[in-house]
């Protein structure tokens, strides 16, 4: 039976270690000589297998991120709306990578009739306790603080960043919402 666990039970499993372990080492950056552009196509190449949602599911992105609402299709419920940003299937082992070809995250984007299709995928570091976690960046791009008290983890503060690697952004690559994303 595949449990499926949201992303804050994840967290609450473990994920403090990975935070403190990657707060003790140096700071994260794109690999000797890669740019933005070629950290870009290596993040396709490796999520590349993963259009199949089984096959993400075989490979470890077995559970169904839940925000504290117990919403799984995750929208900007501002007014007007920034957009939304999908499903998010969570690989706990990735939490706190900041290697570019393990995302914590596939964001799967609603093609209706029940189907998804891969959008992108996020990178997620505990930063716990607050303060403890220096920015991360991938490719360049720092990772957006999120404060305790949010809705997507609850008490724990986090880093992360979205990359929409296989769905066109209007608001940019690495931002957080897509306009584009909308849930049923």
């Amino acid at each position: 039976m595949r449990a499926r666990m949201t992303a804050a039970a994840f967290a609450l499993a473990g994920v403090a270690a990975a935070g403190a372990a990657y707060a003790s080492a140096s700071p994260a950056s794109s690999a000797a000589g890669s740019t933005p552009g070629s950290g870009l196509a290596q993040m396709r190449a490796a999520t590349a297998p993963y259009h199949s949602l089984s096959a993400a599911q075989h490979a470890g992105w077995n559970g169904l991120f839940k925000d504290v609402n117990g919403l799984t299709c995750i929208a900007d419920t501002g007014s007007p709306s920034m957009g939304g940003m999908g499903y998010h299937w969570i690989n706990g082992g990735n939490i706190g990578s900041t290697d570019p070809t393990k995302p914590a995250a596939l964001i799967y984007a609603s093609t209706g009739g029940g189907h998804q299709r891969l959008a992108g995928m996020e990178y997620l570091v505990i930063d716990d306790p607050v303060g403890s976690v220096p920015q991360p960046f991938i490719n360049g791009q720092g990772f957006m603080h999120n404060d305790p008290g949010n809705r997507f983890l609850g008490d724990t503060a986090f880093w992360s960043l979205h990359v929409w690697a296989w769905d066109h952004n209007p608001s940019g690559t690495y931002a957080m919402w897509n306009p584009k994303i909308t849930c049923p």
